[in-house]
């Protein structure tokens, strides 16, 4: 929806794609860090900010069909338009804007969501954190968008949170985690 509001012409379906895969990352983290009850330290935030290049390297042996915006914005979703962000400290327009819509994105689901070490917020609060934001960590004219279309946003969340039509775990197994994931390198 961003994308479209922006005028960019970008493709909501790579978007999308975009938005799915951009903490894939994270498949390669241990739940324990993953599920940290509290504030990391300096080396837990080290191995957490790798999330986004492990991603990157994720999708580049899975798939060559992969749109390069999806690439950009799983690399990059954590750059901030005043230029602290990670990985490479990009700033303002230089970020390409699927990264700056997937950024907003991700935060704004990071802050209504409860997690196991902090409750979600209001979505009043959350508007009142991005216009506190707007031109720091978050593109202005992004933020705006969100805030005016904010009821919508929350009614994609709420579709978007839903899980995968026809997914079936087997019986007797959970979900795939990084605990039962074997990810190990297997060839001499």
């Amino acid at each position: 929806m961003l994308g479209h509001l922006t005028g960019s012409g970008l493709s909501s379906s790579a978007l999308e794609l975009a938005g799915r895969l951009h903490d894939a990352g994270k498949l390669l983290l241990p739940d324990s860090l993953l599920n940290y009850p509290g504030r990391f330290n300096a080396r837990q935030m080290l191995v957490m900010r790798q999330h986004p290049s492990l991603g990157l390297g994720a999708l580049f042996h899975l798939s060559a069909d992969i749109p390069t915006l999806v690439y950009e914005a799983v690399l990059l979703h954590h750059e901030r338009y005043d230029g602290d962000g990670y990985p490479f400290g990009m700033k303002g327009q230089a970020i390409p804007l699927a990264a700056r819509i997937i950024g907003l994105a991700d935060v704004i689901d990071a802050l209504l969501s409860a997690r196991a070490y902090k409750t979600g917020r209001s979505p009043r609060q959350v508007k009142a954190c991005l216009q506190e934001q707007a031109g720091g960590a978050f593109d202005p004219d992004l933020v705006r968008h969100a805030i005016t279309y904010f009821d919508d946003l929350l009614a994609i969340r709420r579709t978007v949170a839903q899980p995968v039509q026809g997914y079936q775990p087997m019986p007797g197994r959970s979900p795939m985690t990084s605990r039962n994931l074997n990810l190990r390198n297997t060839l001499p």
